[in-house]
């Protein structure tokens, strides 16, 4: 993996090449299994920051398709990218992370995670919002040539654009405001075909008791 360590506008770590050719493979082998309209949800499902209408109705702010792995196997080393993503969770690789900034400890001392798998195709998109996790960590993913345009991640509350890069992570303190702008495919594209464009997100979490 290629590390890129920035302070502004708020402290982040990009890595690119995260997964190897095997990786991938196995990646990939994955998320053509899960790509089709009833296995992968609706926000009103797999939950969305949302805001409250005049009359009390939830107006979600996300518009994609998603999966909560760890809700698909009871056994999470069965999951490819669980398996793949827990590259993220050793020990080195945490301790390279709170060597560039303190927040980062937050990473190395979660004792919890959660892996959410989503797919964006025309028009998805998830206005401004922010996790309940200590730490989010975002993998980008797409079938190349790009079927599609858009889709880069804001920190919305600083107009700073993360470009999107296939096999890219960042990792970034999970109260950050942030928005994925609307991907729109290429026309022709088959809606369901795995052109879209994948996002795993591995949240932090600490766990009480």
């Amino acid at each position: 993996m290629d590390f890129q360590y920035s302070e502004k506008p708020v402290p982040h770590i990009i890595l690119d090449n995260v997964f190897d050719e095997t990786e991938l493979k196995e990646i990939w082998q994955e998320l053509d299994f899960l790509t089709y309209s009833r296995k992968l949800l609706s926000p009103e499902v797999t939950g969305s920051a949302f805001e409250l209408s005049a009359t009390g109705e939830k107006l979600y702010k996300k518009q994609n398709s998603a999966l909560f792995l760890d809700a698909m196997y009871y056994n999470r080393t069965l999951s490819n990218i669980i398996h793949h993503t827990r590259k993220f969770f050793g020990k080195a690789f945490l301790q390279q992370c709170a060597d560039q900034n303190f927040i980062f400890k937050y990473l190395q001392e979660s004792n919890m995670d959660t892996t959410l798998l989503s797919y964006y195709e025309n028009n998805d998109h998830y206005d401004a919002h922010h996790d309940k996790s200590a730490m989010t960590i975002l993998t980008w993913l797409y079938k190349e040539p790009k079927a599609f345009t858009g889709g880069e991640l804001s920190f919305s509350d600083y107009n700073y654009t993360i470009p999107l890069v296939n096999n890219r992570s960042l990792i970034f303190p999970g109260v950050t405001n942030h928005a994925v702008n609307a991907v729109l495919m290429n026309e022709g594209v088959e809606p369901m075909k795995g052109f879209g464009r994948y996002v795993i997100t591995n949240f932090a979490l600490f766990r009480a008791g």
